[in-house]
C-alpha cells in the first residue's frame, strides 16, 4: 500500500508542480496520506528542487538578455524521467530521439537539478556569441540550450545509477534550441 501511495504522490508532484508546497501537501493529505508518511517527505524537496532549477535557469537566461522565462512542463518531465531511467539502467549517456532539446548530466554523487544547470552554465565561458560557436573545440551546447530564447518549457528527470550513489539527470526543452545557423537570442 505504501508503494502505491508513493506512486500516486510521485505523480502528483509532476501534475501539480506549478502549485506551491502547501497546495501539494494539502493534495497529498486529501489522498489519504498522513503527514508522517515517508512518501509525503518526497513532495517538498522535489518541489523545492524544481522551483530552484527554474529560478536558476531564468537567472542564466536573464544574464544573456533573454527576457522570456522558462516554465516547468510535466509532460517533458515524464519524458525526461523515462529517459533518465533508461540511461541509469544501460549505464550509457546517450541522447534520446525526441523532438525536444535535451541536456544530459551524470555525477558520481546524488546530484540536484541545480547542480546540473550550474555544470552546464560553466560552458558559458566557451561560447562566442559573435561567431555563434564554441571556442577551442570545447562543449557549449548545453549552455546555449538553456539560453535559447524560443525555448519556453523545461522538464527534468533524475535516476540513480547502481548502488554507488551516482546519478543521471535529463532535462528536455520545448521548443528545442541549438538550431544550426541560428543564434540563441
Amino acid at each position: 500500500m505504501l508503494k502505491f501511495k508513493f506512486f500516486l504522490l510521485s505523480l502528483s508532484i509532476l501534475f501539480f508542480s506549478a502549485c506551491g508546497t502547501e497546495e501539494l501537501m494539502d493534495y497529498a493529505l486529501d489522498q489519504g496520506s498522513d503527514a508522517d508518511d515517508p512518501a509525503v517527505d518526497v513532495i517538498i524537496p522535489e518541489t523545492d528542487q524544481i522551483a530552484s532549477m527554474i529560478q536558476r535557469s531564468n537567472e542564466i537566461r536573464g544574464e544573456a538578455s533573454v527576457l522570456v522565462p522558462v516554465t516547468w512542463n510535466s509532460y517533458l518531465a515524464l519524458s525526461a524521467q523515462g529517459h533518465a531511467n533508461v540511461l541509469a539502467e544501460s549505464g550509457k549517456l546517450e541522447h534520446s530521439q525526441t523532438q525536444y532539446g535535451e541536456n544530459l548530466y551524470a555525477s558520481f554523487e546524488q546530484a540536484t537539478y541545480v547542480d546540473a544547470v550550474n555544470a552546464w552554465y560553466v560552458e558559458k565561458s566557451y561560447y562566442d556569441y559573435a561567431s555563434n560557436s564554441c571556442i577551442g573545440g570545447q562543449e557549449c551546447g548545453h549552455y546555449t540550450q538553456i539560453i535559447w530564447e524560443a525555448t519556453t518549457e523545461v522538464g527534468c528527470g533524475r535516476a540513480s545509477i547502481g548502488t554507488q550513489g551516482s546519478s543521471v539527470i535529463v532535462c528536455q526543452y520545448n521548443p528545442p534550441g541549438n538550431i544550426a545557423g541560428e543564434l540563441p537570442y
